[in-house]
């Protein structure tokens, strides 16, 4: 009796619980929504002055700069380039230039470029904002803790006394001080690249858009251009997440910018979709023929997105931000340092068509996980687009690079360890190396801003980059 009575308090306990948690969801989804509203009244900077007066606010400078701010701040300069594409897409591509190496193009085409390519709803600020830090007068880039953290909060993460073999965590300062040209690409309908010769943003035209065009245009138009510049005849590309999708997927249609990258490193190498896809991204599978059909920016503006950012820099929201952070992208609090969440958060959503997003979708959902061109909904369209009914397969096999590194991670939300095995059964040529990162936990993202990335994914990437 004493067991039964038992069972059934614990059964109320769950079931109140669950109620809790429903309820408590439906506030907070509530109250964001009604956040939103009141955005769309007024401006997102009278509402992040307002709520940073609010108990328990504090403020990182990084959440609110632009990609040109962030570089300054650091002490670099950087370089504006805009790169037309064969379908008249304005692609901007930001050059961070060393002021210690070089002050002019003679010099600095000298160096060995590399061209640094975010992922999905991502732009070149991935590639700066792990850390804050500095170049001092010496050339070393040194890393430190924001103001409103503490010195013991990093513990021996604190880089306090950098030297020239330190390895920082924000990959294009670390390369910049290093002897690097570091291009940072921004790839079509983000926020740095809204331009067209004759397509305005407001036309549904200028979102019709998926992977595909920017494996036909946006690569080819960046890689030729950066060759051009430098006058060199090759360069070294890192991807990260959707940038190794584009560049797989450019190698396996052409041999000849197989040749012009060396090496090509890959972070978090996406190819193959079979399954344990765990994001929540994976929710909006059902809305997949509604974002083909209405093609236009997603997921929503830059105000929207700094505002929601701004809401974050407070102890009573951190943790609800968090949660929401790890939903989509499975990064546990331990592994990032959670005072740069918002800095994270705001610059994710930085703006793509939705024809990307549900070209993302549709491989999520395929079956047989094979990286396929975009399914126009209809084998009629599809007929007219490809000259076949289906999409067609990228093919992996006939990826003929001698310089491909694969980097990755045991619990990668979106790149199982199955899928990068396929891939790497797939490729016909052996790597140049193939690595993953001795932390079970270190996640999709954390290749990028995890706490110690420099010392475990930096430090491999120039060993690497040293044999060329």
């Amino acid at each position: 009796m004493f067991i039964i009575t038992t069972k059934k308090i614990l059964i109320e306990c769950i079931r109140y619980s669950i109620r809790m948690l429903i309820m408590f969801t439906i506030i907070i989804t509530y109250i964001f929504f009604i956040l939103w509203l009141m955005l769309q009244l007024t401006s997102a900077s009278y509402w992040n002055t307002l709520f940073h007066l609010l108990p328990g606010s504090f403020r990182n400078d990084d959440t609110n700069r632009n990609i040109y701010e962030l570089i300054e701040s650091r002490g670099f300069k950087y370089e504006q380039h805009f790169v037309e594409t064969n379908d008249g897409y304005i692609l901007q591509l930001v050059r961070i230039i060393n002021p210690l190496i070089a002050n002019d193009d003679e010099h600095y085409n000298r160096l060995k470029p590399i061209l640094l390519h975010h992922g999905f709803q991502c732009t070149g600020t991935s590639w700066l904002i792990a850390r804050n830090g500095t170049l001092l007068s010496n050339g070393i880039f040194q890393e430190y803790s924001d103001e409103h953290e503490s010195t013991a909060s990093y513990g021996n993460r604190f880089n306090s006394y950098p030297t020239k073999d330190t390895v920082g965590d924000s990959l294009g300062f670390v390369l910049a001080t290093k002897g690097y040209d570091v291009w940072l690409a921004n790839y079509r309908g983000s926020i740095y690249s809204t331009n067209h010769t004759r397509l305005r943003t407001d036309s549904s035209e200028f979102w019709k858009f998926s992977i595909d065009e920017m494996i036909l245009y946006d690569l080819p138009a960046e890689i030729d251009y950066i060759l051009e510049k430098t006058q060199r005849k090759s360069l070294s590309y890192i991807g990260h997440s959707q940038g190794n999708l584009m560049m797989f997927g450019l190698m396996s249609l052409s041999d000849y910018y197989s040749e012009r990258i060396r090496p090509f490193i890959a972070l978090s190498p996406v190819f193959y979709h079979d399954g344990g896809i765990r994001s929540a991204l994976t929710r909006f599978i059902p809305f997949i023929d509604y974002l083909r059909s209405n093609p236009s920016m997603v997921p929503f503006s830059s105000g929207t997105r700094s505002f929601f950012s701004n809401v974050c820099e407070n102890i009573l929201t951190k943790q609800l931000c968090f949660n929401m952070f790890y939903q989509f992208t499975g990064t546990i609090m331990d592994n990032i340092n959670p005072n740069r969440l918002t800095v994270f958060t705001s610059n994710i959503g930085m703006g793509s068509s939705s024809w990307n997003a549900a070209h993302l979708l549709q491989l999520y959902k395929r079956l047989d996980g094979n990286f396929t061109s975009f399914d126009m909904g209809d084998s009629v369209k599809n007929l007219d687009r490809y000259g076949q009914s289906e999409p067609f397969n990228y093919d992996a096999s006939i990826i003929n690079s001698t310089n491909i590194a694969l980097i990755y991670t045991e619990n990668d939300w979106f790149n199982t360890i199955e899928q990068i095995e396929r891939l790497r059964k797939t490729l016909p040529k052996k790597l140049i190396d193939d690595y993953l990162i001795p932390n079970e936990w270190y996640g999709h993202v954390d290749l990028l801003w995890g706490y110690n990335v420099g010392k475990m994914v930096n430090q491999r990437i120039l060993n690497i980059l040293n044999h060329y």
